[in-house]
């Protein structure tokens, strides 16, 4: 989705010719992405495996372009730890998304 942001920004500035052709290309970036999965579908299933939650839920917060999600997630492998521990392991989990984030809020709850 990184890509899909990189290419919407630069049709705001072109001319309509410009727009024409970068329009396409960020159409294909987005069915190939659609192909590969949601980033949230990626996101829930990495904590899935990670977690073994009883519940995960990943919402994209930004309106669609990818930039800001919302992280609410049970799991008993959160028994006795900190509210920070709880989140720098679900950060730890999706440290290669993160990368690509502007934010991301975390909501951790022992089941």
């Amino acid at each position: 989705m990184n890509m899909f942001s990189t290419l919407c920004r630069s049709i705001r500035s072109t001319t309509s010719i410009e727009c024409r052709s970068l329009t396409k290309a960020a159409m294909r970036v987005r069915c190939m992405a659609a192909a590969a999965g949601t980033p949230e579908q990626s996101m829930e299933s990495k904590l899935k495996e990670a977690l073994a939650p009883t519940s995960v839920d990943v919402v994209d917060v930004s309106g669609g372009c990818g930039s800001s999600y919302e992280v609410h997630i049970t799991s008993a492998k959160f028994e006795g730890l900190s509210m920070i521990k709880q989140h720098r392991m679900v950060n730890e989990i999706l440290r290669e998304d993160v990368k690509n984030m502007h934010a991301i809020r975390i909501v951790t709850k022992k089941p």
